[in-house]
């Protein structure tokens, strides 16, 4: 084992112990632990409470956080303070979008609470911190405003055939084409919680909605359901969002 397999040895050892404290020991102290085993190890943080702990016995490896839309300007007063470098974070929490659940157990395990009883303030949110969500359809977190709205499910789409319906969706993708006219369009595909569906624009409501399209945000579409070989879409008459409907009146 060469020396730097070794100070690698010894720091993974020292954080799997401080871990284990922090976890099995009662009445543990952070501070005080971090002090005991300060030797390799860099620390960053915006506590001022441990900052200062630790700058009474040394500023080796010390560092203060500054993160977005965390309280920035006290963190840079609190490096000013203690004179320490401030180092600029995201305050990620995973890498990959397959680590969320893997997040959530360990804070189910930190907070010791069952993974069904963790609140969203228990854990890092999956569309600000992966841009999605993976555990469970976007369209989920807008069931009450849904329950207002008489929306034909995709699944059910094709039964409608010829007749006019209102349906919830989030956009997936679109494709925009000319007319062989040169009148811009677009063919759009959208996605309830039960499938996929495709929605077309043509000239007269691309003209309109364009603007509207190719948002990650939850929309309301009314039209026709046209079936052609098998295949139902839906010719879009009217498009709107559902987070910014608040009267009957704007749905109609």
């Amino acid at each position: 084992m060469t020396v730097e397999d070794n100070c690698d040895f010894v720091l993974r050892s020292e954080l799997c112990r401080l871990l284990s404290d922090l976890h099995c020991k009662k009445g543990f102290h952070l501070p005080g632990a971090l002090e005991n085993y300060r030797e390799g190890l860099i620390v960053i943080s915006d506590d001022s409470k441990l900052i200062s702990y630790l700058r009474k016995y040394s500023s080796g490896n010390l560092f203060v956080e500054m993160s977005p839309g965390h309280l920035m300007h006290r963190a840079l007063a609190l490096a000013g303070r203690f004179r320490l470098p401030p180092v600029a974070t995201s305050r990620a929490v995973l890498l990959n979008e397959s680590d969320h659940e893997i997040h959530r157990v360990l804070r189910a395990i930190a907070l010791n609470k069952k993974l069904s009883r963790l609140s969203a303030d228990d854990q890092a949110s999956e569309m600000e911190t992966l841009g999605m969500l993976i555990s469970r359809h976007p369209l989920d977190l807008h069931r009450d405003a849904m329950r207002g709205i008489r929306a034909v499910p995709a699944r059910k789409m094709k039964g409608w055939a010829g007749r006019h319906i209102t349906m919830v969706g989030w956009w997936v993708t679109g494709k925009p084409v000319r007319t062989k006219n040169g009148r811009p369009m677009e063919f759009a595909t959208f996605e309830d919680t039960t499938d996929i569906f495709d929605a077309t624009f043509f000239p007269g409501a691309y003209a309109r909605f364009h603007k509207k399209l190719a948002q990650q945000r939850p929309y309301i579409l009314k039209g026709r359901v046209e079936v052609e070989y098998g295949v139902a879409t839906l010719n879009v008459g009217w498009v709107g969002f559902l987070d910014d409907a608040r009267t009957g009146e704007e749905l109609t």
